[in-house]
């Protein structure tokens, strides 16, 4: 792929930025992080699909999962019915336009007439993989779309080579067709000063040693087997759940009242950024029990906070933590009980966590990701530029 220089042309580009103005964890960090790098860096000249209209200003970030208060048919004629509309809506822009990218970081692309070549990042499969992790709805509102618009794809972004595997062998696409960029920690994680982390733990009547896990409340996130896997082991360490509450929400207060466990067990909800900084800087050690990820991103946010980090053995984790997080059996609540174990109550393990976290993190950077989005499309785009 061609560097990137003062003395290349300039690439334009349109993102379908819907995604941006849902709450901030996972495709919504992704794209806003990435287009906050590449806008800064002056990578690209980047235009705003956004609510019908396109724009140069990325759109607002929402401050919560409104859809969700939603009916399930609500849902699902309201999805519908945007996808008739940003189809017609788009294809006119892009015809109007001189744009030499359409990137999608939504489901699945939309239809359009011209010949603008089409991006799309697969953050994970998912909705392919684990469907009984989803709402049916979701899962409907995808199959119904996604195998049928794939092949106007020119290329895919993934976000691991796990994921990037499993897309070239599960969707028969040809390896030269899709790249992985790995993501990173953000420019606010970093370790915090004693005196700061202990103001804010005071203020929320948090004690100075807790476990700290990161998430949004659904099943994929295995929460459920965490708790129980906590509920097995003798202490008073509490542990505090981050994230905002998903699909299936309510089963995990319902774990904790059944074992007993309220008080013991607390459910933050969302946190800013500088606050979740504060508590993984704090934190014995978090804990990342997803079964399936596409990434990982709470991994190294916890490594460059200066937090020991226990997850998952599963998909993409293991590829991220590198040698620098403690591998457990996700299924097996007793290896996940062993590993906060030793993690807490051993100084030595947790502080060669620590120094390998720091290490790690600094491996990944927003920079680089931005800089290896736009060679692909400068790639794919070659001929129009």
């Amino acid at each position: 792929m061609p560097p990137i220089g003062e003395d290349l042309r300039p690439i334009n580009i349109l993102l379908n930025a819907r995604p941006l103005g849902t709450v901030f964890t996972g495709v919504a960090r992704y794209a806003r992080t990435l287009y906050q790098r590449i806008t800064q860096l002056d990578l690209a000249r980047v235009s705003y699909f956004s609510g019908g209209h396109i724009s140069a200003t990325m759109p607002r970030q929402a401050r919560d999962a409104l859809s969700r208060h939603f009916p399930v048919w609500a849902r699902h004629i309201a999805r519908r019915a945007r996808v008739i509309a940003e189809d017609k809506l788009l294809d006119g822009y892009l015809k109007k336009g001189k744009f030499h990218v359409y990137h999608e970081t939504g489901m699945f692309p939309l239809t359009m007439s011209t010949a603008v070549p089409s991006v799309l990042t697969i953050y994970d499969l998912s909705l392919i993989k684990y469907p009984e992790c989803h709402p049916l709805d979701r899962v409907s509102h995808f199959n119904r779309y996604f195998y049928r618009r794939l092949p106007s794809v020119v290329h895919v972004i993934t976000i691991s080579e796990f994921i990037r595997e499993e897309i070239i062998s599960t969707l028969n696409m040809s390896p030269d067709n899709v790249t992985a960029i790995p993501l990173a920690a953000s420019g606010a994680f970093f370790s915090r000063c004693a005196d700061d982390i202990k103001r804010y733990l005071d203020s929320e009547g948090i004690p100075d040693r807790y476990i700290l896990t990161v998430g949004t409340r659904e099943p994929r996130k295995n929460l459920i087997g965490l708790v129980r896997a906590y509920a097995t082991m003798d202490t008073d360490v509490p542990l505090l759940c981050v994230g905002w509450p998903g699909w299936m929400s309510e089963s995990l207060p319902a774990e904790i009242d059944q074992l007993r466990l309220k008080g013991r067990v607390r459910l933050l909800g969302h946190v800013s950024d500088e606050k979740l900084a504060l508590l993984y800087s704090g934190a014995l050690v978090s804990v990342y029990p997803s079964i399936y990820e596409g990434f990982g991103l709470p991994i190294l946010e916890a490594m460059a906070c200066g937090c020991p980090v226990v997850c998952s053995n599963r998909s993409s984790m293991p590829e991220v933590a590198g040698d620098a997080a403690y591998l457990v059996e996700p299924e097996d609540e007793r290896d996940i009980a062993r590993g906060l174990s030793e993690m807490m109550y051993d100084k030595g393990i947790r502080q060669m966590y620590v120094d390998r976290g720091r290490k790690r993190a600094v491996q990944f950077s927003w920079d680089d990701t931005a800089h290896r989005t736009i060679a692909v499309f400068r790639q794919i785009a070659s001929d129009m530029i």
